[in-house]
């Protein structure tokens, strides 16, 4: 429930900001290539962001996510969310719309929410996991 719940939190918010943003007259880049920026034609684009969907969907069952930790499924929801909300927008508009200048690309929310949910996963991860004990491997 947490998972669906970020996740549905992260896309509303990511759509709802593009929407605001590409009115305002705020300066955007309308990226039909890769993730941040990587060049490549639209329609290859889209095949990638699918096949990325695919791959995170079956990892998420695969590995029993569903039934992690509490911040493990919110960084989850975080990465569905964002993936969802640039593959909605690149499905409706053909392109995704970045907003937010870091050196030599562009973001936004959706991108921003990704790379939060993976910082998430690891750091609980990291922190939360337990040293093998060698001394019962003998």
């Amino acid at each position: 429930m947490r998972t669906a719940l970020s996740a549905i939190l992260t896309i509303v918010a990511d759509l709802t900001l593009k929407f605001f943003i590409l009115r305002s007259g705020i300066p955007v880049i309308k990226n039909t290539g890769l993730a941040f920026s990587l060049p490549a034609a639209p329609e290859a684009a889209l095949i990638f962001q699918a096949a990325i969907m695919a791959a995170l969907l079956f990892l998420y069952f695969f590995l029993g996510v569903k039934n992690a930790n509490r911040i493990s499924q919110i960084g989850w929801g975080f990465i569905f969310g964002g993936a969802s909300g640039n593959l909605l927008e690149r499905i409706v508009r053909g392109f995704v719309t970045d907003y937010i200048p870091v050196a030599l690309s562009s973001l936004n929310l959706a991108d921003l929410a990704i790379l939060i949910g993976v910082a998430l996963i690891a750091l609980h991860q990291f922190f939360n996991s337990k040293p093998k004990n060698h001394a019962d491997a003998n």
